[in-house]
Protein backbone atom coordinates (compact mmCIF):
# COMPACT_ATOMS: atom_id res chain seq x y z
CA UNK A 1 0.00 0.00 0.00
CA UNK A 2 2.90 2.31 0.73
CA UNK A 3 4.09 2.11 -2.88
CA UNK A 4 0.59 2.93 -4.14
CA UNK A 5 0.35 5.89 -1.79
CA UNK A 6 3.76 7.17 -2.89
CA UNK A 7 2.79 6.83 -6.55
CA UNK A 8 -0.27 9.01 -5.99
CA UNK A 9 1.64 12.28 -6.31
CA UNK A 10 -0.28 13.23 -9.44
CA UNK A 11 1.38 14.30 -12.61
CA UNK A 12 4.13 12.81 -14.68
CA UNK A 13 7.21 11.39 -12.96
CA UNK A 14 10.17 9.13 -13.72
CA UNK A 15 8.74 5.65 -12.94
CA UNK A 16 9.99 2.11 -12.32
CA UNK A 17 7.29 -0.01 -13.96
CA UNK A 18 8.59 -3.23 -12.40
CA UNK A 19 8.08 -1.72 -8.95
CA UNK A 20 4.46 -0.93 -9.81
CA UNK A 21 3.95 -4.52 -11.03
CA UNK A 22 5.49 -5.96 -7.85
CA UNK A 23 3.32 -3.69 -5.69
CA UNK A 24 0.17 -4.68 -7.58
CA UNK A 25 0.84 -8.41 -7.29
CA UNK A 26 1.74 -8.08 -3.61
CA UNK A 27 -1.49 -6.23 -2.94
CA UNK A 28 -3.68 -8.82 -4.69
CA UNK A 29 -1.68 -11.93 -3.80
CA UNK A 30 -3.11 -12.37 -0.32
CA UNK A 31 -6.73 -12.14 -1.42
CA UNK A 32 -6.38 -14.71 -4.22
CA UNK A 33 -3.73 -17.08 -2.78
CA UNK A 34 -6.18 -20.01 -2.42
CA UNK A 35 -7.21 -19.87 -6.08
CA UNK A 36 -4.37 -18.28 -7.98
CA UNK A 37 -0.62 -18.40 -8.26
CA UNK A 38 0.99 -15.16 -9.39
CA UNK A 39 4.04 -15.63 -11.59
CA UNK A 40 6.38 -12.76 -12.35
CA UNK A 41 8.68 -12.91 -15.37
CA UNK A 42 10.31 -9.54 -15.01
CA UNK A 43 13.21 -8.33 -17.12
CA UNK A 44 14.98 -5.06 -16.67
CA UNK A 45 13.05 -2.28 -18.38
CA UNK A 46 13.98 1.37 -18.75
CA UNK A 47 12.36 3.87 -16.43
CA UNK A 48 9.35 5.54 -18.01
CA UNK A 49 8.11 9.10 -17.62
CA UNK A 50 4.39 8.70 -16.94
CA UNK A 51 1.66 9.26 -14.39
CA UNK A 52 2.62 6.43 -12.03
CA UNK A 53 -0.67 6.58 -10.12
CA UNK A 54 -2.70 6.11 -13.29
CA UNK A 55 -0.47 3.28 -14.54
CA UNK A 56 -0.79 1.63 -11.12
CA UNK A 57 -4.58 1.86 -11.27
CA UNK A 58 -4.69 0.39 -14.78
CA UNK A 59 -2.44 -2.51 -13.78
CA UNK A 60 -4.42 -3.09 -10.61
CA UNK A 61 -7.70 -3.36 -12.53
CA UNK A 62 -6.31 -5.63 -15.25
CA UNK A 63 -4.55 -7.98 -12.82
CA UNK A 64 -7.62 -7.98 -10.55
CA UNK A 65 -9.81 -8.93 -13.52
CA UNK A 66 -7.40 -11.75 -14.41
CA UNK A 67 -7.34 -13.03 -10.81
CA UNK A 68 -11.14 -12.96 -10.60
CA UNK A 69 -11.36 -14.95 -13.83
CA UNK A 70 -8.88 -17.49 -12.48
CA UNK A 71 -10.83 -17.74 -9.21
CA UNK A 72 -14.06 -18.35 -11.13
CA UNK A 73 -12.48 -21.23 -13.04
CA UNK A 74 -10.70 -22.57 -9.94
CA UNK A 75 -14.00 -22.68 -8.04
CA UNK A 76 -15.63 -24.78 -10.77
CA UNK A 77 -12.62 -27.07 -11.43
CA UNK A 78 -10.97 -27.23 -7.99
CA UNK A 79 -7.65 -26.37 -9.63
CA UNK A 80 -5.15 -23.67 -8.79
CA UNK A 81 -4.89 -21.23 -11.68
CA UNK A 82 -2.21 -18.70 -12.58
CA UNK A 83 -1.77 -15.07 -13.50
CA UNK A 84 1.54 -14.36 -15.20
CA UNK A 85 2.82 -10.81 -15.41
CA UNK A 86 5.87 -10.20 -17.59
CA UNK A 87 7.92 -7.17 -18.47
CA UNK A 88 10.54 -6.65 -21.13
CA UNK A 89 12.05 -3.91 -23.20
CA UNK A 90 12.04 -3.48 -26.96
CA UNK A 91 14.15 -0.97 -28.81
CA UNK A 92 11.70 1.85 -28.10
CA UNK A 93 9.27 0.56 -25.47
CA UNK A 94 8.85 -0.93 -22.03
CA UNK A 95 6.25 -3.70 -22.32
CA UNK A 96 4.08 -5.35 -19.66
CA UNK A 97 2.00 -8.42 -20.53
CA UNK A 98 -0.62 -10.14 -18.39
CA UNK A 99 -1.85 -13.69 -19.02
CA UNK A 100 -4.19 -15.86 -17.02
CA UNK A 101 -5.67 -19.35 -16.98
CA UNK A 102 -9.15 -18.07 -16.17
CA UNK A 103 -12.48 -18.65 -17.84
CA UNK A 104 -11.84 -16.25 -20.70
CA UNK A 105 -14.24 -14.04 -22.57
CA UNK A 106 -17.42 -15.74 -23.75
CA UNK A 107 -17.60 -16.18 -27.52
CA UNK A 108 -20.96 -14.39 -27.52
CA UNK A 109 -19.25 -11.09 -26.73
Amino acid sequence: LKDFAQNDVGGVVDTDLNLIVHSTVSLLGQEFREHCEFKLCMQEVPRVVCNAAEIGQVLLHIVLNAAQSVREKADSCNELGAVTVSSYATENDAVITIEDTGVGIPSSI
